[in-house]
C-alpha cells in the first residue's frame, strides 16, 4: 500500500469517525505497510518503490547498490536473484554469515542451494579434508602458544589470567571446577557449600542457610533435593539463561586485559590482510605504543603459522590459489561494506578467470563497523577502482524507523543532502534525559559486553551489543549515549593501529556504530 493509497482510504472513512480515530487508523495502516514490505511470506506481494525497481532490473554489468538502514536491501537482493533464476545454477549469492545466507535461501525457496557464505564458497573450491578451526576453537588453540611468564604480567592471579584466556562459557566451566570459589566469586569451604551457592546463583537468589546434604555422589539428585526444599519454603525459582550466567560470572571476576582475545584479533586482522609475521616484525619497530603486546602477539602468530592449522582465512587464501573457471553468470554480494582484502582477492581471481560474470554488490557505508575483523571500506568507497564500468545506485528511503529516529541518525552522520536517509513513516520520539523509562518493553543496546550489567530492570526485555544488533529491529530502544559519544577512540583500538587505522578512521567507525544502534529503533529511542 503506497502513501497515496493510504491517504485515499483515510479520506473515504465515514464522518462519524473522529480525527483522533482517523490518526490511529492511519498509524495502523502505516505499520501494516511497513510489516508488509518486510515480510517473507510468499503469499503476499511486495510493492517496490522506484529506486528499488531500478536496482532490481538494472542490466549493468557491475553494480554497487548503496542501501541505507531500513531501505529493504535484502528484499531487493532476493527479488533481483529471483528474476535471474531462469538458470539457477548460474546465480551465486554471497553473504557474510550463515544466518543471512540461510535467510536468503529460504526466501528464494524451490530448493535454491546456491546461497553461501564466503567461507562455504571457498570450501566448495578447495574441497579440503582438513578440520577448519572455528573462531572459538582458534581462541582456545592459540592460548597454548602464550608463554605463561608473559601472561602473568597481565593479571595478578590465576583467575584473572583464565578470564583473559578463556571464552565466557569456558571460563564459567573453569570456575565451576575450582574447589575454592563459587560462581558469585565468594570463597567457600566445602563441595556442598559450593554446589548450594552455585545453585542459588544460577537461580538469582541470595545465599541461604540450607540443611547439610551430601552432594558427593550425585549432583543432579542433590540439586533436585535442594530445589524441593527451597520450593517448600515458598521460594520461587527460575533459572537464569546461560548468557546471563556468563555475564554475571565475568562481572564477579574482573581483570585488566583480555590478552588471548586481543591476540586472536591481532592474528585474524593480519591474516585477513594476508600479512605475514615477518612483515609485522618490521612494522613493530616503529610502534612504541603497546610494543610489548605487539611483540607477544606476533610471536604467538609465528608459532600458530608454524603449526599448519587451517582457519577460515587460510581457506580463502587457498581458494584464491585454486579457483578455476566457474559455471556462473551472476554473483550477488550482501553487506558489501564488510569486504576485506581476502574476499576481494578471491572475487578478483574469479573475475579474471571468468570475465563474463556480472557483479551486484549491496551494502551501506554508514554501517561499516567490522574494521576489527579486517573489513575495509575502501572497496565500497572506491568501487570503480576494483570493478570495471560500474553503475552506482542508491536506496535511501527508510521503511523501518519513524521520522524522528531517521532524522537523528542523519544528524549523527552529518549527512549531506544527497546522502541522507529519507523517512517514510511519520512520527517517532527521541527521549533524551537522565531518567530511566518505566513501564516500557525496551531493548538495551550497548557499546560493549561489559556494559550489559549497568542496568538491571524488569522493563528491559533484551540486552545486546551494537555489533550484534546489526540487521535487527526493535520497537523501542534504550541507549546510554555517553558510552557511544565519549568512546570515539575506544581503548582497544590502540592495540591494532599497526594495521594502518588512523585516529580519524577509528573515530569514524565509532560514529557508524552509534548510527547502527540508533537505527535499530522503529518507534521510540531513549537516550540516557
Amino acid at each position: 500500500m503506497t502513501k497515496k493509497e493510504c491517504k485515499e482510504l483515510i479520506e473515504k472513512l465515514p464522518d462519524s469517525i473522529s480525527e483522533n480515530e482517523k490518526r490511529e487508523i492511519q498509524k495502523i495502516l502505516k505499520r501494516i505497510n511497513e510489516r508488509f514490505f518486510n515480510t517473507s511470506s510468499e503469499n503476499k506481494k511486495i510493492v517496490f518503490d522506484e529506486d528499488q525497481l531500478i536496482a532490481i532490473n538494472s542490466k549493468s554489468k557491475n553494480i554497487l547498490l548503496k542501501a541505507r538502514a531500513g531501505s529493504g536491501k535484502t528484499a531487493v537482493l532476493v527479488e533481483r536473484a529471483k528474476r535471474l533464476l531462469n538458470n539457477r545454477e548460474k546465480v551465486l549469492l554471497l553473504a557474510f554469515n550463515k544466518k543471512a545466507s540461510l535467510e536468503m535461501k529460504k526466501r528464494l525457496g524451490n530448493g535454491f542451494q546456491n546461497s553461501k557464505t564466503f567461507h562455504s564458497f571457498a570450501s566448495s573450491i578447495v574441497k579440503s579434508k582438513d578440520n577448519i578451526l572455528m573462531d572459538r576453537e582458534l581462541l582456545l588453540y592459540i592460548q597454548n602458544f602464550i608463554p605463561k611468564s608473559q601472561l602473568s604480567k597481565i593479571g595478578n592471579d590465576e583467575i584473572s589470567q583464565k578470564k583473559e584466556s578463556l571464552s565466557p562459557d569456558y571460563f564459567v566451566k573453569y570456575i565451576r571446577n575450582r574447589s575454592d570459589y563459587s560462581l558469585s566469586g565468594d570463597k567457600i569451604k566445602s563441595k556442598g557449600e559450593k554446589l548450594i551457592a552455585n545453585f542459588l546463583f544460577e537461580h538469582d537468589k541470595k545465599s541461604l542457610e540450607i540443611p547439610t546434604i551430601d552432594p558427593e555422589n550425585n549432583r543432579e539428585e542433590f540439586e533436585k533435593i535442594l530445589k524441593s526444599k527451597l520450593q517448600k519454603s515458598g521460594i520461587k525459582l527460575k533459572k537464569l539463561s546461560d548468557s546471563e550466567i556468563e555475564n554475571r560470572v565475568l562481572a564477579n571476576f574482573p581483570t585488566i586485559y583480555k590478552t588471548t582475545e586481543r591476540i586472536e584479533k591481532y592474528i585474524s586482522i593480519a591474516k585477513s590482510k594476508n600479512w605475514k609475521p615477518e612483515k609485522l616484525d618490521q612494522k613493530i619497530q616503529n610502534f612504541s605504543e603497546e610494543r610489548e603486546f605487539l611483540k607477544l602477539a606476533n610471536s604467538v602468530y609465528k608459532r600458530y603459522e608454524d603449526s599448519n592449522k587451517t582457519d577460515f582465512n587460510d581457506l580463502l587464501i587457498r581458494a584464491t590459489q585454486k579457483v578455476s573457471k566457474l559455471n556462473l553468470d551472476h554473483i550477488l554480494i550482501d553487506e558489501f561494506q564488510d569486504f576485506n582484502p581476502l574476499f576481494n582477492g578471491l572475487i578478483q581471481r574469479v573475475l579474471e578467470l571468468n570475465p563474463k560474470i556480472n557483479i551486484f554488490a549491496v551494502g551501506d557505508d554508514w554501517q561499516g563497523i567490522n574494521g576489527f575483523a579486517g573489513a575495509d571500506l575502501k572497496y565500497f568507497i572506491n568501487f570503480n577502482e576494483y570493478f570495471d564500468n560500474p553503475e552506482i545506485l542508491k536506496m535511501r528511503k527508510n521503511y523501518r524507523s519513524r521520522k524522528a529516529i531517521v532524522d537523528f541518525g542523519n544528524k549523527i552522520m552529518s549527512a549531506s543532502e544527497d546522502e541522507k536517509a529519507i523517512s517514510v513513516l511519520d512520527g517517532g520520539e527521541i527521549i533524551e534525559n537522565n531518567k530511566f523509562p518505566k513501564d516500557r518493553d525496551l531493548t538495551f543496546i550497548t557499546r560493549s559486553n561489559s556494559e550489559k550489567s549497568k542496568f538491571q530492570d524488569k522493563n528491559i526485555t533484551e540486552k545486546i551489543t551494537a555489533h550484534k544488533s546489526k540487521g535487527l529491529q526493535f520497537d523501542e530502544v534504550l541507549l546510554q549515549k555517553d558510552s557511544f559519544e565519549n568512546n570515539k577512540t575506544h581503548s582497544e583500538n590502540r592495540f591494532f593501529k599497526i594495521f594502518g587505522k588512523t585516529d580519524d578512521e577509528i573515530k569514524a567507525e565509532e560514529k557508524r556504530l552509534f548510527y547502527v544502534a540508533i537505527t535499530r529503533a522503529k518507534d521510540k529511542l531513549y537516550l540516557i
